[in-house]
């Protein structure tokens, strides 16, 4: 196991903002850039190239609805997306 399906287990506690069947959004314990949240897919995945394309659309198909909320609960004027 990794520590992100420990995550999406409930194994390990965090600070949950989405959550449906196939993704889950926490915020970053570190929290270096305010509102800074990591979406993941449920599906455990190697990394985000090797994952399947119904997977990746349904991750940023959370990450774009939670980017304006974000931005607007934050103020800031835009967000960064990346893959790690």
């Amino acid at each position: 196991m990794c520590v992100f399906c420990d995550i999406i287990d409930h194994k390990i506690p965090s600070k949950v903002v989405y959550e449906d069947e196939n993704v889950l959004a926490i915020l970053d314990i570190s929290q270096l850039t305010y509102g800074h949240t990591i979406v993941m897919p449920k599906k455990h995945v190697h990394n985000f190239v090797e994952a399947d394309e119904e997977t990746i659309e349904q991750v940023m198909h959370v990450v774009h609805m939670l980017a304006g909320q974000i931005m607007k609960n934050t103020g800031a004027g835009g967000v960064n997306v990346i893959t790690n």
